[in-house]
């Protein structure tokens, strides 16, 4: 959500890019393309952003990455590809773009929080399970790029503060580095950040940060929502509304975790009654399956004459 702001996306990139780069790039260019949140088979959460910039005169994608994980990816650089390629692909779809015959720049720019400290590599290059000397022969041949990384970790409140006076970005970096928690001694810093985001434009803003610290805290009453609460009585009426929808998918979660548990007990009686002892992992298949999994499974024990034919899905 921050970095749909052009404030945060210059504060940003003056962080993190090369001072002769990031003098290069015309902000009154930049255009947002994408903003998006998914979960995918390599990651927890990732927001992705996407940017249209020019510079140097140049047409570039400028692409933030905001990574919710508690560990860092080992395999981000080969994330980072796969989705270039595909802002790529979605490039040249465009209207006369595939005559062409060429792409535009992609400047990627992944925030990172893990707590521990821990760092992906930063260079593709460095995921090739190869010796260095066969490496320097194919490098030529082999795709290899670096990329950015805002490592918040490294980093402590004051950094952050001073890299910017935009409200939304100290803000947004703050409850990232900390994980929604804050810092007890910052508090007026917090209440001030809040402050500036009163306003009714700012609204959007203020729901997806509290939002954030009520999904994502560890303590009861994080600094943050204390430090919202100072800032404007409105807000505190939002806290308690995200923590009862907070409390409502918890407990719908845990109805339908119950209710898969016990299908899964029911199968698997069923299939010992047909089949006598069964093989440890049938258990640990039947526990870590899918409603739809079940479901398949247990329409199959009806006709299957071997364990093989009911979990087979070849």
């Amino acid at each position: 959500m921050a970095f749909q702001d052009p404030e945060v996306v210059r504060a940003e990139l003056k962080a993190v890019l090369p001072p002769e780069l990031f003098a290069q790039v015309d902000f009154t260019t930049l255009t947002p393309l994408r903003n998006r949140s998914t979960h995918d088979d390599l990651s927890e959460t990732t927001n992705d952003t996407l940017y249209r910039v020019r510079v140097g005169g140049a047409e570039a994608y400028v692409w933030f990455l905001m990574e919710h994980q508690s560990t860092a990816d080992r395999l981000m650089g080969f994330r980072l590809l796969r989705y270039m390629v595909g802002a790529w692909n979605d490039h040249i779809k465009g209207e006369g773009r595939a005559a062409q015959g060429s792409l535009p720049l992609i400047i990627p720019v992944v925030v990172l929080h893990d707590p521990d400290g821990r760092t992906a590599p930063t260079r593709f290059a460095e995921l090739y399970d190869a010796p260095g000397w066969l490496l320097t022969l194919v490098r030529p041949l082999a795709p290899d790029f670096t990329y950015l990384v805002d490592d918040l970790m490294s980093v402590d409140h004051d950094t952050i503060e001073g890299r910017s006076r935009s409200a939304v970005y100290r803000l947004a970096l703050w409850l990232l580095r900390t994980r929604g928690n804050g810092e007890e001694n910052r508090f007026a810093a917090y209440v001030e950040a809040w402050e500036a985001l009163a306003p009714e434009h700012k609204s959007s803003f203020v729901e997806a940060f509290l939002r954030y610290v009520v999904e994502v805290s560890s303590e009861a009453e994080p600094m943050p929502l204390r430090a919202a609460m100072a800032a404007s009585p409105r807000f505190e009426e939002a806290i308690v509304t995200y923590r009862e929808q907070l409390e409502q998918r918890g407990e719908q979660r845990g109805l339908e975790k119950g209710i898969q548990l016990g299908q899964a007990a029911m199968l698997l009686a069923q299939l010992t009654d047909k089949f006598g002892t069964l093989p440890d992992d049938v258990t640990s298949r039947l526990n870590q399956g899918s409603d739809a999994d079940l479901k398949r499974w247990a329409h199959r024990i009806l006709r299957a004459d071997t364990l093989v034919e009911v979990f087979d899905d070849a």
